[in-house]
Parts: C-alpha cells; sequence; structure tokens
C-alpha cells in the first residue's frame, strides 16, 4: 500500500503492452507462414530480444522485430528401392513347436502336496543345530530353507533326498549348496547374519514339506484350456495330438509375424532414407535445439545431429507421402474409430457405454492418443510402401531370424563404435504463441 498508484500504473501497464505485443507478433509471424506457403522446421527464433526496460509504450514508433527461421527442403520421392528387402515368414520347426508344447505343458502342470520325495521334487525342510549326539538341540539354531532342483545346481544333494518321507531328518550341510555365501544366500532366502551363524555348526535337514509338479497330459482338456488361453475357435474340440499341433504351429507362425514385419519396415525405412540426402539448415536446427533443450551442452547436440536428421529425413519423407496420397492421413474419427476397435477387440464382452467410457479417458490423455496416432499411421504408410515395392516372401525359422539380426546389430555396432551414446532430444515445436 505504500508503492504509488503512478509507479503501480507504469510497472503493470507496460508489462501487458508487452505481453499483447509478444502475442500480436505470433500472430503476424504464423499469418506471414501461411500467405507464403512456408515449410519450416522448428520454430521461428528472434533475433533481438527485446528487454522490458527497453520498451516505452508512450514512444510512437514503429518496431522491427526480426526472426530467424528453418526452411524445410523441397523433396522429390523415389519409392524405387536401390535393394529390395525381403518380407520374411516365420516357419516354426519342430524343435520351436516342441518347446512351446513343453512350456504349455509346464503352465498348465499340476502341483500337489506328496509323502516321498522323488528326483524333480521341490523339498522344504528346516536346518537344525546338532548336539554331539547328533540331536537336534532346543534352543539350537534353526532357518527354513527351500531345495529347487531347477535353481541348485548340486546333484548330489538331492540324490541324498530321494526316498526321504516328510519329516524325516538326514545330516546336512548348508555350505554344500553352492560355492560362494553370496550364491547360498540367493538360493535359501537366508541373511547373511543367518549363514555366518551356522559355520561350524553340525546340521540336519528336517523335512516339511515335499512339492512334486506333473505336466500336463496331452489330452481334450489340455487342449481346451490352450485353445481358450489364445482365443482360438472352441465350438469345435481339438480331438487328437496331431490336431493340436497343428493347430498350435500355425498359431505361433501368425503370432511370430510382428517382428519380420518390424524388421522389414525398419529396411524399408533405412533405404528410403538412405535415397533421398536432404540438406538442411543445421546451423538454424542446432541453435533450435540448444533452445529446447537447455540442458544439453553445443557438444551433445553435435553428437546427437546425425541420428537427429535421420529422424528428420522420415518425417518429410512420410509428410511428403501423405501430401501426395491424402487417404493415408489419419483424421480424428480414424483415431476415434481405431480406438474403439482396439477396445472392442481387448474387451469383446464389453458394453458400448463402457466402452465409451474407456474412450473418454484414451481422450483425455494426450500421450496414449500419440500412441494410437503414430502406429495407425505407421500401419498406413507401411501399407502402402509394401503395396508399391511388392517384397519378395521367404520362409525362415525363428532360431535362423534370430541369428541373422543378430549378426546384423553386432555388425552395426562395430560399425558405430561402442562408446557411442545418444540421449533423445526435446524436438517437439514450441506451440505457445
Amino acid at each position: 500500500g505504500k508503492v504509488p498508484v503512478a509507479v503501480i500504473r507504469r510497472m503493470v501497464g507496460r508489462g501487458i503492452v508487452i505481453e499483447e505485443l509478444n502475442q500480436l507478433v505470433g500472430e503476424k509471424i504464423e499469418a506471414y507462414i501461411q500467405e507464403e506457403g512456408l515449410e519450416i522446421l522448428g520454430q521461428p527464433l528472434p533475433l533481438n530480444e527485446m528487454q522490458e526496460e527497453d520498451f516505452d509504450p508512450k514512444a510512437e514508433k514503429e518496431m522491427t522485430f526480426k526472426f530467424e527461421v528453418g526452411i524445410a527442403p523441397k523433396i522429390d520421392l523415389d519409392l524405387m528401392l536401390d535393394e529390395k528387402p525381403v518380407l520374411y515368414q516365420i516357419s516354426i520347426d519342430d524343435e520351436t513347436l516342441e518347446e512351446e508344447i513343453k512350456a504349455l505343458r509346464d503352465r498348465f502342470g499340476i502341483q500337489e502336496q506328496v509323502e516321498e520325495v522323488q528326483a524333480g521334487d521341490v523339498v522344504f525342510g528346516k536346518i537344525r543345530e546338532t548336539g554331539e549326539d547328533g540331536e537336534p538341540l532346543e534352543d539350537g539354531l534353526s532357518a527354513m530353507i527351500p531345495l529347487n532342483p531347477q535353481r541348485v545346481d548340486k546333484p548330489e544333494v538331492f540324490a541324498a533326498l530321494e526316498g526321504k518321507k516328510l519329516e524325516e531328518r538326514l545330516p546336512f550341510d548348508l555350505f554344500s549348496l553352492a560355492d560362494d555365501e553370496k550364491a547360498l544366500a540367493d538360493l535359501t532366502f537366508l541373511e547373511a547374519e543367518q549363514i555366518e551363524a551356522f559355520k561350524g555348526k553340525s546340521t540336519v535337514l528336517e523335512i516339511t514339506r515335499i512339492n512334486r509338479f506333473t505336466l500336463a497330459e496331452l489330452d481334450e482338456t489340455f487342449f481346451g484350456k490352450v485353445a481358450e488361453a489364445n482365443g482360438w475357435d472352441t465350438d469345435e474340440a481339438i480331438g487328437s495330438e496331431d490336431a493340436f499341433r497343428d493347430r498350435l504351429r500355425e498359431h505361433l507362425e501368425t503370432q511370430n509375424q510382428d517382428a519380420p514385419k518390424r524388421y522389414f519396415r525398419r529396411k524399408v525405412q533405412e533405404q528410403l532414407i538412405k535415397q533421398h540426402p536432404l540438406t538442411f539448415p543445421e546451423a538454424f536446427l542446432k541453435k533450435w535445439l540448444g533452445e529446447r533443450n537447455k540442458d544439453k551442452t553445443p557438444e551433445a547436440i553435435e553428437a546427437e545431429m546425425p541420428q537427429y536428421l535421420e529422424s528428420l529425413t522420415w518425417s518429410m519423407i512420410v509428410g511428403q507421402l501423405i501430401k501426395e496420397n491424402p487417404d493415408l492421413e489419419v483424421s480424428a474419427d480414424d483415431l476415434k474409430e481405431g480406438i474403439m476397435d482396439s477396445i472392442r477387440e481387448t474387451m469383446p464382452d464389453m458394453d458400448e457405454q463402457r466402452a465409451q467410457e474407456i474412450f473418454s479417458y484414451f481422450a483425455q490423455n494426450q500421450e496414449l492418443l500419440n500412441m494410437h496416432y503414430n502406429r495407425m499411421t505407421d500401419d498406413r504408410i507401411f501399407g502402402f510402401l509394401e503395396e508399391k515395392i511388392e517384397p519378395e516372401t521367404q520362409l525362415i525359422s525363428q532360431s535362423d531370424f534370430e541369428a541373422m539380426k543378430k549378426a546384423e546389430e553386432a555388425a552395426k555396432a562395430e560399425a558405430q563404435g561402442d562408446d557411442v551414446v545418444v540421449e533423445e532430444l526435446d524436438t517437439e515445436p514450441n506451440t505457445e504463441a
């Protein structure tokens, strides 16, 4: 209340005028870009930052504001690839099929508690300190431990347990389970202090529980469980093991097409980027990226520019494809319908009102909207490119496909060098006026 009113009016009035002026300048820039049909990269950068103290709202004179813009290069699309990539189709070999059947039998198997230890059983017991007579001490050390043959690689331990029954005791050396105390702690879930306390002690193992796991039988009950879990048509029962194997092989081959599809798309993208060398205003882009990534040093931005320019090239290729083929554009209605289809596919029994409620949640989450929009755009773009390219299709086993990818990744890493680390740059344009 002690600041003179005239001073407050001058201070606040100047701030309001500058705020309005900034908004007006932003609108004029946008209008100019639209009128001239300019395709720009990033956002315009002011060349002369006006300070509030330099501005006199009473001075009636024209003011000039200069901005630097990055003009996008022209692009002439050429979809005839120099090296046409192969669209692989995974063929499930017998070995892979048997591994999957084993995993499914394990998944739908039965676990039960039994009275006597057999090979493969999981044994739970209490390890107890004993006296000179070999009997457990009333106030001696004790601890519960699990003995799982899948985790403890000591066949002689489990050989000694075979044939033993519940509540039976046998001499037991805790430290025979592992070669070091850290591994022993991981296997038994004992604390380091507990393990230390057992050093030099005579002990026995008292069996408290025996769990036996039995693989599911290859019968119609098992076939039905697998069919239901995978969403197969269950109207017609799978009546034989051969029919089940054929249906599972078909399912796996369909399911495993995602990886070859991603591989094909990556190869197409790499080829198109390579065939469209564009000249970008790099000096402007480095300056703009520096403004958007204040925590990045100029050296860091310089190191990340090659990857950024590749990404920018691909964005321009996609943009030009959509410009020349408007049907590839994902509209707001397309996006809504695509999200609704995903909701219905994931939860087919859901009523329409509930599906609309879930969509309303999606509509308020920009990250989810962007994810669906990008996925739908990718599907349309690469579907279009696949038709244009007409790639050769080739069957390949899962193991050969994985080996091929691993070899390519190793060769690429060797060519780039192991010390190349690229962090993600914030490249989203600032949409605030």
